[in-house]
């Protein structure tokens, strides 16, 4: 069993370099502050659940998340596939962009 500072190692490099990158990806977030706008979510269920996950993100990292209407750092879309995935898109803007 891995030890938990094992596993954060693991996060923040190893996984990168089992995906063919030995260069961590470390992403600097201006002021701290990360933007996401969820209204393309259908539910109000889905809505809840994407702000109870970005709390508990907020939570633990050094980030303050601000909802809005406008593109933002992160935007939340709904595929209507009832399939809960992500596959996160990174662009040169630190746009995260991902179907729920």
């Amino acid at each position: 069993m891995a030890t938990l500072s094992q596993l954060a190692d693991y996060l923040i490099n190893g996984y990168w370099c089992d995906e063919g990158s030995y260069d961590p990806h470390h992403f600097q977030v201006p002021g701290h502050v990360l933007t996401f706008n969820m209204d393309q979510l259908q539910t109000q269920e889905e809505k809840d659940t994407a702000v109870a996950a970005l709390q508990l993100w907020q939570d633990v990292a050094n980030v303050t998340l601000v909802q809005t209407s406008d593109l933002a750092s992160i935007n939340f879309t709904d595929d209507n596939d009832e399939i809960s995935e992500t596959t996160p898109f990174f662009d040169p803007l630190s746009i995260i962009s991902s179907p729920t």
